[in-house]
């Protein structure tokens, strides 16, 4: 399996070196963008297993961006850095379909864990398309309707796996 990828989108330098730092020891590749408009390019040519955005950025704020990312039914786990008491809008995240979100200042292990959890998240939606694609493949002579089925039931295992971390943020909005 290839290296996870983590996207962070941050307009200010000092704070994506930091963010990049302290996500080195997850053993991922990083890839970083100033603003949503460089980091939507940047997720419509290439797959991200997480991505990690500001929401307060200029030409494209975070909330534009994962709806734009969405609105492109592409689905990777997206993490949001909200400012301190800034609730409305990680609530206003989740509900575009928000992995999870952090306030600033945060806590180093904290972010480690929470975008471990989306690469891991964002790793096996990878694979499991990945084991869909190799199935559809062998089954070059089904008829239509079964190749249907096979694409529901990657929906499904998507849908459970989405459904398995949702369970845990709402315990973390509440």
């Amino acid at each position: 399996m290839s290296k996870a990828r983590i996207l962070i989108v941050d307009d200010e330098e000092d704070l994506r070196d930091v963010l990049e730092h302290q996500l080195k020891p997850l053993g991922c590749s990083i890839e970083l963008a100033v603003n949503g408009r460089e980091a939507l390019a940047r997720v419509e040519a290439a797959r991200f297993d997480a991505i990690l955005s500001d929401i307060s950025m200029p030409e494209m704020n975070g909330l534009e961006f994962l709806a734009k990312v969405r609105e492109r039914g592409i689905d990777t786990p997206f993490v949001i850095l909200t400012g301190f008491g800034d609730k409305a809008k990680a609530v206003e995240a989740l509900r575009l379909g928000a992995f999870d979100f952090l306030e600033k200042p945060w806590e180093p292990e904290l972010l480690r864990t929470t975008m471990k959890s989306a690469v891991d998240l964002g790793s096996m939606m990878r694979e499991l398309d990945s084991d869909m694609e190799k199935m559809l493949e062998t089954m070059k002579n089904a008829s239509e309707e079964q190749r249907q089925q096979v694409r529901k039931m990657r929906d499904v295992q998507r849908s459970l796996l989405l459904m398995r971390i949702h369970k845990n943020l709402v315990r973390k909005t509440a």
